[in-house]
């Protein structure tokens, strides 16, 4: 279960990575950011490892890191793969 907030978790797709077992990655960029909070990317996963976490990111390099780190970690078979036009 994510330990972001709904605002946290919702936005514009950036970046997104399926598996063949059934577990994705996504790059969002939050809509509306929590005032007073700077994170303005999040990265959400279900991932079934237990140090890959849901976490948000001031910038876009920060958080592409940390999605291809969890893209390349991932034990299961890529099964697509993109960047959306947001």
């Amino acid at each position: 279960m994510s330990k972001l907030t709904t605002r946290q978790r919702t936005g514009s797709l950036l970046q997104y990575a399926n598996f063949k077992d059934g577990t994705r990655i996504n790059l969002i960029r939050i809509d509306k950011p929590l005032e007073g909070y700077k994170a303005k990317f999040s990265i959400l996963q279900n991932l079934n490892n237990p140090f890959a976490k849901d976490k948000t990111f001031k910038g876009i390099n920060e958080a592409s890191k940390y999605f291809e780190l969890l893209t390349e970690c991932t034990k299961s078979t890529l099964t697509n793969r993109g960047i959306t036009a947001n």
